[in-house]
């Protein structure tokens, strides 16, 4: 058998395995039951060699037929301090790297044929480092006591007492145990190493609370300010809308009706519905600028007072940009005059050049004018505005900007 070949491996729990193992230590030298290194039910035998004891376990289908069968043997001896397989070759250390594996909740075993003479137990166990020990102890102790049954049964049976009181004895005993120098250094570059992961966590723990709680309080802050701002911005609304018109527009409704056309347009996130609404509120800020004599003429102005008048948007931009840093919402107050077809001002931008949240604002502004009475003018319903606002998409309105506010506004106030 080549000495590379590796068995398939079974999961077995310490109970089980001592069970198994169990059943040998009386007057027979064979047992049947649950297989040890094999599935399903096998048949257990301890047969006697020239250098000590050799167990053997057959699958019961191929024992039952008297057939050859495949089997998996361990023979080991031990002077009393080392351990030696049959050919007196020094046995692998048990502690070198991949001789310890771990799987689950369960035992986990591996078995490498060695030449023709026995194989190497290798086990592990997900427990701590010394319960680990005590379990691949266990295996090579049991192992010993079955390769000596041989000397006597009572030999055999003082063997196990003493197997019993090395266990018993062997988890207190754990700190005086020698290791070789390379075994101990590495257990204690594993014991830093894993003090060092665990400081790193808990470091990372409170870092990433800190954080948290960080993030809530800005988040927290940045709420307030917007909502202060807000409150301010509709004051100064109102206040431009009665300076301007003599009335006031509803304008937590215009405000709810520009969000509603941005999700309309598929916006998502509440920071473009902000800049909307913001841009709203301050879009005739440069109203502000316009002498009332203008504003309240009785007769059409003339064209130095209309090209004052035109200016609003530029100098309101100027206003918006000093009050909220926002370059998107003072580009709304910039652009809320601008048209479809490029006749608009104060630029002459056209279709794609006009930002979608200006022409959310651009149609929001004039429908709700359009639907409130003027000094010169009685209110226009909801119908006749909007059919006023349709005869002229793709001129001053974009038509995908429209249909989105229309079908809200059937649906909103209608």
């Amino acid at each position: 058998m080549k000495s590379d070949q590796v068995f398939s491996a079974r999961h077995w729990t310490m109970s089980s395995w001592l069970t198994e193992v169990g059943k040998l230590f009386n007057d027979t030298y064979f047992s049947v039951g649950q297989g040890i290194f094999l599935d399903g039910i096998t048949l257990k035998m301890l047969l006697e060699t020239e250098t000590g004891m050799m167990y053997k376990e057959i699958p019961e289908n191929l024992a039952a037929r008297f057939l050859e069968a495949p089997e998996k043997s361990v023979l080991f001896f031990s002077d009393g301090y080392n351990w030696f397989r049959s050919d007196s070759e020094r046995l692998l250390h048990v502690w070198n790297p991949g001789n310890l594996f771990v799987d689950g909740p369960e035992v986990f075993f591996t078995f490498r044929v060695v030449d023709d003479l026995g194989i190497i137990i290798k086990a592990g166990a997900p427990f701590s480092l010394p319960f680990a020990i005590s379990f691949i102890c266990l295996v090579l102790l049991v192992s010993f006591a079955i390769l000596m049954f041989w000397r006597s049964n009572d030999s055999l049976c003082r063997g196990y007492e003493d197997i019993l009181t090395i266990l018993e004895d062997f988890p207190n005993n754990y700190d005086e145990l020698e290791f070789p120098e390379e075994v101990s250094s590495l257990f204690e570059t594993t014991r830093r190493l894993e003090a060092e992961l665990l400081d790193h966590k808990l470091a990372n723990a409170k870092l990433s609370s800190e954080l948290d709680e960080a993030n809530s309080k800005v988040n927290l802050t940045n709420e307030m300010h917007h909502a202060s701002m807000m409150d301010l911005l509709r004051g100064l609304f109102e206040a431009i809308e009665w300076r301007n018109h003599r009335a006031i527009r509803n304008v937590n409704q215009m405000l709810e009706v520009v969000q509603l056309v941005a999700q309309e347009l598929g916006m998502e996130e509440m920071e473009d519905f902000r800049v909307i609404q913001l841009g709203l509120l301050l879009h005739d800020v440069g109203m502000l600028n316009i002498p009332e004599r203008i504003l309240h003429k009785p007769g059409e102005i003339d064209s130095s007072e209309q090209d004052l008048m035109m200016k609003h948007t530029v100098v309101g931009e100027k206003k918006a940009l000093s009050i909220t840093g926002s370059a998107m919402i003072s580009d709304i107050v910039r652009h809320h005059h601008e048209k479809e077809d490029g006749s608009g001002y104060p630029d002459q931008l056209r279709d794609v050049e006009i930002s979608i949240r200006a022409k959310i604002v651009a149609v929001t502004d004039d429908f709700f004018s359009l639907t409130e009475p003027r000094p010169w003018r009685p209110a226009f319903s909801t119908s006749e505005s909007l059919e006023m606002m349709r005869s002229q998409v793709g001129t001053r309105y974009n038509e995908r900007v429209f249909g989105a506010f229309e079908r809200v506004i059937r649906a909103y106030i209608t």
